[in-house]
């Protein structure tokens, strides 16, 4: 039982690691690199989770990077991110978490990606609203399922 759980583990530590306030009230500074290692393994894994936040770390990567070196700037709500980092490849990362186990994040930040036009992806309003809507309609789809199930006992 042991083996079903160091996946969560995985993610767990690959997601504290990445966490910048996390990693400075334990007086540590964030590690990208380290956090992806535990993510991938977890990833191996099957864990779609693991697989968002990868494509969030990604996707955020070099905004965090500015950060650091305190070049980056704040945006205004709607305003599209000039620095976001590599977005073709965290939503590469998204639909594997998709696909895997319906990650509504996941979803979400594909919706988000089409519908402001982020890095470079080409502004998309209908594909936007498929991908933001895709959790609700599973959500619904399983509540269905269980009144189905309920009905029939």
């Amino acid at each position: 039982s042991g083996r079903k759980i160091r996946p969560f583990a995985q993610y767990a530590f690959g997601k504290l690691l990445d966490d910048d306030k996390t990693m400075r009230r334990l007086g540590k500074r964030r590690d990208v690199d380290k956090a992806l290692s535990y993510l991938f393994e977890a990833v191996d894994s099957g864990l779609a989770y693991a697989m968002c936040l990868v494509g969030n770390i990604i996707q955020d990567y070099r905004h965090n990077e500015e950060e650091l070196a305190g070049t980056a700037r704040g945006y205004d709500i709607g305003e599209v991110p000039t620095v976001a980092g590599d977005t073709s490849t965290a939503m590469c990362w998204w639909a594997r978490a998709a696909q895997t186990a319906a990650v509504p994040e996941a979803l979400y930040n594909t919706g988000v990606a089409y519908g402001l036009g982020m890095g470079g992806t080409p502004k998309d309003l209908k594909r936007a609203a498929h991908a933001t809507s895709s959790p609700l309609r599973a959500s619904l789809q399983r509540t269905r399922q269980v009144q189905s199930t309920i009905s029939s006992m």
